[in-house]
């Protein structure tokens, strides 16, 4: 009897003293915005191989003037009826893509920015 009082005093006094605090700040987490821009062909390397079915590949790096702001894509496809849409891009060509930034509301302050993918 003497130890289940005992017991239940101490467990008392250990769930009174860990209660956490109450008025923790909460960090405000940046807003996904997004649109789309203009950005132009830095490089366009591609390769094409046949081995059973034609192969393309293709490397092209972009830079958006306005931002500042260079991204590498890789692209890949297959087969007689291949759809690559920047095959036939030069250095120099201006394409669309869709640039994501990342926004904290209460202070307007941009905390990042990518090139997200080619339109």
């Amino acid at each position: 009897m003497k130890k289940n009082i005992f017991l239940i005093l101490i467990l008392s006094l250990l769930l009174c003293a860990c209660e956490g605090e109450v008025n923790q700040p909460i960090e405000e987490q940046p807003v996904l915005y997004y649109k789309t821009i203009k950005v132009v062909v830095v490089s366009n390397k591609k390769t094409t191989w046949y081995a059973g079915t034609r192969w393309y590949k293709q490397k092209i790096k972009v830079k958006s003037k306005e931002y500042n702001i260079q991204k590498e894509f890789y692209l890949t496809d297959s087969g007689a009826f291949a759809s690559m849409p920047y095959w036939n891009c030069k250095e120099g060509d201006m394409i669309a893509a869709e640039l994501y930034s990342w926004k904290k509301e209460s202070t307007e302050e941009i905390v990042k920015r990518e090139i997200n993918q080619l339109k």
